[in-house]
């Protein structure tokens, strides 16, 4: 068992105040009897020295007192002779030893008061570490479970979005990689990191190289790389990892660790690449039908055109349109009405229609049909206008053009009713009166005259029908597009010096009224193209199906189209693409390689 200095000291000191006067009374007291019952020995003076000494490491005061004690005690000694030999002889003699036994004791409690001013300091440090070493020890356990928890929030994280941490040694060659990295690669947590070798094995044929390249140029130059690969899993499926690597470098530089992360990224190239795809056929689609698209915004002014948008206004793509630069484009009659319209839209909170005309830097004018709405925030404030606007010259011009030729077409309908068919039944009507005041004379009626009258009733009923034919040339068709069409050529071989075949390549028919019609003026129109603009000789008129559609094809031997500089499109070609649209068909219009014009029309059609 040690002796613990340090306790022993820290009871004197807290003790001292009585523990040294009780202790100096019972040495003096036994001192005295010592002297009465056995004589003076130096027992006798070492009990008085120790009883000094433990006073004097009770403290200063202590020690001082029981040094004024001893020595007063000594004193009386001397003065009734009963003291040491040393001293009765020698007053000198008593007081430097009373004097040694006093700088003696207040020597002990100086010691001691530092001693103990020490020990307190050394308890109160002991006192502070241990709190501070409680304090390491709570913080390491609060750090060791955030690090347990943020290891699991990683993992987490890295579960969720596809994305493996990895790291390799260039000088031990240690691989690590985390659970993901495993994942993304089809493998178990559990797997050991493969070597390079292996690893290149994984990848995709066409990608080795890439990644080999730019491993290297990470670890060559010390620049961060960003590059994607696809590797194969263990079940044969193909995914798109996109990795970036960066290294660390030791206090001289080298390069000693490459790191990095790889994320599956098969999904999200998937979602852009219909993204890309949906956009595309978008574009497409309003590039066929002329359509743009635009997003205003009411606070800024500026707007979000689509390709198309550009194109039917004549200016430069760009990141945004400011409105002066819309307004610009509008032509000066139809401005006003325009911002009014926006303006109405947008404080009445209603959807807006409108047509109007834009000028192009070649002062070409355009007729655009724009559709639009307003959008609010959350308060109710309008923030945007949308829609689309498209370019409805040709539709507009044809409509006119339809509209033209309709009227045009009833008066040579009266003027040939008037003239021909009017004609006709007047000439039958006087010569039925004639007929009709013999008959009242009496006189006797001739064959001839009769004969004569029936043979213009006939006529006029051949006239009759041709009107009809030629308003309703399939409904007067009792077999259909078919006989309409051979119809047709036949009036052409008669009429004219230019020989027209038609025929079918199959059995089935059309008798739907609406696309039979089309059809029919589509075959009408193309004919006398070739026969006016092409000088065609000879004209074949072919009638088909193709699949689940239906096909009409007109081929001529004439001086076919135009040069590309010539080519216009008059009210003929747009009558023939309007009526293919109808029919949700395409038209198309092409030179033959041996000369002449092919124009096929093709459309679906139920045949179930």
């Amino acid at each position: 068992m040690s002796f613990d200095r340090r306790a022993l000291f820290r009871f004197i000191g807290k003790n001292g105040s009585w523990l040294a006067p009780c202790v100096m009374v019972a040495a003096i007291t036994t001192s005295y009897l010592i002297r009465i019952f056995v004589g003076y020995s130096p027992p006798e003076f070492v009990l008085l020295s120790v009883a000094t000494l433990i006073a004097g490491l009770s403290g200063i005061v202590p020690g001082i007192v029981s040094a004024v004690l001893v020595c007063c005690y000594l004193t009386f000694l001397t003065i009734i002779g009963a003291g040491p030999p040393m001293m009765t002889s020698n007053f000198f003699q008593l007081g430097l030893t009373s004097t040694g036994i006093l700088a003696v004791a207040c020597g002990l409690g100086l010691s001691t008061e530092r001693y103990r001013g020490l020990i307190e300091n050394l308890e109160r440090a002991d006192a502070e570490l241990k709190k501070s070493r409680d304090e390491l020890e709570t913080r390491i356990q609060e750090a060791t479970r955030d690090l347990q928890l943020s290891e699991i929030r990683l993992k987490r994280a890295q579960r969720v979005g596809r994305m493996g941490s990895w790291e390799r040694n260039l000088e031990t060659g240690d691989v690590w990689w985390s659970d993901e990295r495993f994942r993304l690669h089809g493998l178990s947590g559990e797997t050991s990191p493969p070597s390079f070798e292996k690893f290149l094995e994984w990848i995709h044929p066409e990608d080795r190289e890439v990644v080999e390249n730019e491993l290297l140029k990470v670890w060559s130059t010390g620049e961060s790389s960003n590059f994607e690969f696809r590797v194969t899993t263990p079940d044969g499926v193909t995914r798109i990892i996109r990795s970036s690597a960066e290294t660390e470098t030791d206090v001289d530089g080298f390069t000693r660790v490459i790191s990095g992360i790889a994320q599956d990224v098969t999904e999200l190239r998937m979602a852009n690449e219909l993204i890309r795809q949906s956009e595309a056929r978008l574009r497409e689609a309003q590039r066929v039908a002329h359509i743009g698209s635009f997003e205003r915004d009411l606070r800024s002014g500026e707007s979000l055109w689509s390709d198309e948008s550009f194109n039917i206004f004549a200016i430069e793509p760009s990141d945004t349109v400011p409105y002066s630069t819309f307004l610009e484009r509008i032509h000066p009659d139809d401005r006003e009405r325009v911002i009014g319209l926006a303006q109405t839209a947008i404080a009445m909170g209603n959807k807006f229609e409108s047509q109007y005309r834009i000028v192009l830097p070649d002062g070409t004018e355009r007729i655009i049909r724009a559709i639009g709405e307003v959008r609010y925030d959350e308060d109710g404030s309008p923030t945007k206008l949308t829609g689309t606007g498209q370019d409805v010259t040709e539709r507009v011009e044809l409509e006119r053009e339809v509209i033209a030729i309709s009227e045009r077409e009833r008066n040579r309908i009266g003027r040939d009713l008037h003239d021909g068919l009017g004609q006709e039944l007047t000439g039958i009507s006087l010569a039925l009166q004639s007929l009709s005041r013999q008959l009242l004379r009496g006189d006797s009626l001739h064959v001839d005259s009769l004969q004569t009258v029936v043979a213009m009733v006939q006529n006029t009923i051949s006239e009759t029908r041709g009107f009809a034919r030629q308003l309703a040339p399939v409904f007067l068709a009792e077999q259909g597009l078919s006989a309409a069409l051979r119809s047709l050529a036949d009036d052409i071989n008669e009429h004219s010096t230019t020989a027209c075949q038609a025929h079918s390549d199959f059995e089935e028919d059309i008798h739907n009224a609406e696309i039979a019609t089309h059809l029919y003026r589509i075959a009408q129109e193309g004919i006398s193209n070739a026969i006016k603009h092409g000088s065609a000789r000879n004209i074949d008129l072919k009638y088909g199906r193709d699949g689940d559609s239906v096909y009409l094809e007109i081929v001529d031997d004439g001086t076919g189209l135009p040069t590309t500089g010539e080519l216009t499109e008059g009210m003929g070609m747009r009558s023939m693409r309007f009526r293919a649209q109808m029919l949700r068909g395409q038209l198309d219009v092409v030179p033959r390689p041996e000369g002449g014009t092919r124009v096929r029309c093709s459309c679906p059609f139920p045949f179930h």
